[in-house]
């Protein structure tokens, strides 16, 4: 794929600017937020209904029907038009996967019904209505309940990052995101009669205190500094001096200057110089914000996705020693988080020590996946992106990444419908399940030490964390379905939303939707795999688990392990204390 195709569209603005709805707005001022999809585009697995103009409104008093779980629930408001006349009529609510969990037959109803959301969740409202007439109606709209509010040393301590581009930047941080970008441009500066950078007002941003921001360059350079009027290509300066005069003057004019700052924004995609000119360009903009802010950290290359070569390349003419931390985009071809993805993270920590740098500081700034055809990347359903998402954050918290950076919260006017549909939110502000996703995944991560592991084998995927006295672990499966039993019961266990999951009665059975779990013996986190057996129905085998308990499927006692005739063909995990230390024994039931 040429870079050209790899151009996502993003660069439209000098800095992204939030763009807020006026219900939305209503909403944020505390006096009600409609939340019907009915003026956007159908995108790829995006199951809302469309209607314009519809008799049955679905509001709530949030942004985005969007609730924190904090003891009182959380409720949309169904307004009928003419309820005397509707013949027949029915509303449902289902969760992500399309489970049903309310079923309501709304035929000589009143006006008004309140529809109650429990507990935390993802929630998928639909509404239709037969009129006398003949006519139809239909509406839907999303809502969710997300865990309680993050402390916010708890939250600017996280490495989880959600850009909100376009959105309102206290939605993401309502997720549980404490990092976000902002995006300037130098191609509008203009020079005095000496040749000097006169000064630009840059309009201050709305709103990013209490967030890590990381800001960035973008767009061609001006003409009078390349010699060329470039539409979207990026030309080295002709003068370098200049060059270095521009970013000072930059640097200054924009208030509240951020205290990171990658360079330039995937730079190699309409680069015009050579290589060793990209190097030079990068620290000649290093220099520059230094000299006038000492204090922020500088990053690069931004590069739109992890290529391990090519970096290696900028690093021999000398790319490092400019920065302060390695910043890039992880973007992939569609493809899951187990493959390419979380290979070439892997790939860049292992190059990263083999050059003396291992603990040189990695910031993944860009990744994400679209619900829609019409950009470079493959299209998967909402329910996929939320599972991507959530195994994407677990698998880098494995890794000694100091910030991940979604993309995107939600995107707005983007040039085709796959660009606005890499967003989490939909066009209304209402939740995608992926939303859902990253502030189960931020708020059961929060806190976590520098102890982690991940364990995996076959499609298992065991990600295990220290956090306070406990040991918190995910587990989820990529192929097929597998069963996973632990000794120790749960102090608790959940969803990639936040449902709770029950033990049945210490067996999950996994897919490829991450259950997350918490233990109350921090061990737990120093579990040795090995040892795998092959078991039949019925079956009695020696283990050297030291305890004696039960499950549906098995029986350990004396040493033994009893295969029951009921348990399920296929793969299993079985974790127990041994003399040892806990121990997870993966076999198959043939």
């Amino acid at each position: 794929m040429s870079s050209d195709n790899v151009l996502k569209g993003r660069p439209g603005y000098h800095a992204f600017p939030v763009f807020v709805s006026a219900a939305l707005l209503a909403g944020l001022l505390g006096y009600g937020c409609a939340g019907n999809n009915s003026d956007t585009a159908a995108v790829a697995g995006d199951s809302s209904v469309k209607t314009t103009s519809s008799p049955i409104q679905l509001v709530s008093s949030n942004p985005g029907n969007i609730f924190y779980d904090n003891g009182s629930d959380g409720s949309v408001s169904v307004n009928l038009t003419n309820p005397d006349k509707i013949v027949s009529g029915a509303l449902s609510v289902t969760d992500e996967k399309g489970n049903v969990l309310e079923n309501i037959d709304i035929k000589a109803r009143s006006g008004f019904l309140k529809i109650a959301l429990p507990s935390k969740g993802y929630y998928r409202i639909k509404a239709s209505a037969r009129y006398m007439d003949g006519s139809k109606a239909e509406n839907g709209v999303t809502a969710a309940v997300i865990g309680k509010q993050l402390a916010e040393n708890e939250r600017l301590a996280s490495f989880f990052g959600l850009w909100h581009l376009n959105g309102d930047i206290r939605i993401s941080g309502a997720a549980g995101s404490g990092w976000t970008r902002r995006m300037w441009g130098l191609k509008d500066y203009k020079v005095d009669g000496a040749g000097k950078p006169l000064p630009f007002d840059f309009a201050k941003p709305p709103i990013d205190k209490g967030y890590n921001l990381i800001g960035t360059l973008a767009w061609p350079l001006p003409a009078w500094l390349t010699g060329v009027e470039a539409k979207k290509e990026l030309y080295p300066p002709e003068d370098w001096g200049r060059f270095a005069e521009l970013v000072e003057r930059f640097a200054r004019d924009v208030p509240d200057f951020p205290p990171y700052f990658e360079v330039f924004n995937e730079p190699e995609v309409h680069w015009k110089g050579t290589e060793a000119e990209l190097v030079r360009f990068i620290g000649a903009i290093a220099q520059g914000i230094r000299a006038v802010h000492p204090g922020t950290k500088v990053l690069g290359p931004t590069l739109y996705r992890i290529d391990v070569p090519k970096l290696e390349r900028l690093v021999d003419l000398g790319l490092l020693g400019s920065l302060d931390g390695l910043s890039i985009h992880a973007y992939v071809y569609g493809t899951k988080p187990e493959a390419e993805f979380f290979d070439r993270v892997r790939e860049l920590k292992t190059y990263l020590s083999s050059i003396g740098k291992a603990e040189f500081p990695v910031y993944i700034t860009e990744f994400g996946w679209t619900t829609a055809k019409g950009t470079w990347q493959e299209p998967i359903d909402e329910l996929t992106q939320a599972k991507y998402l959530s195994r994407a954050f677990l698998l880098l918290a494995t890794e000694d990444i100091k910030a991940a950076v979604y993309f995107c919260q939600l995107y707005r006017n983007a040039p085709n419908p796959g660009e606005e549909a890499f967003s989490i939110l939909h066009q209304d502000h209402t939740p995608k399940p992926a939303f859902v996703a990253f502030a189960n995944a931020s708020r059961w991560l929060a806190g976590i030490s520098q102890e982690r592991r991940l364990v995996q084998n076959g499609g298992l995927n065991l990600a295990l964390f220290l956090k306070g006295q406990t040991a918190a672990v995910a587990a989820w499966d990529t192929g097929g379905g597998s069963f996973l039993s632990f000794e120790s019961e749960p102090l608790a266990a959940e969803d990639m939303t936040g449902r709770p999951v029950p033990a049945e009665p210490r067996t999950f059975k996994l897919d490829d939707s991450p259950v997350f779990m918490s233990f109350v013996d921090p061990n737990l986190f120093d579990m040795a795999v090995k040892d795998p057996l092959a078991v039949n129905r019925g079956e009695v085998k020696p283990v050297p688990f030291t305890g004696e308990w039960a499950d549906r499927f098995f029986n350990v006692a004396k040493g033994t392990l009893t295969v029951m005739n009921s348990a399920p063909k296929g793969r299993h995990t079985i974790i127990g204390m041994t003399s040892e230390g806990w121990r997870a024994i993966p076999f198959d039931v043939q």
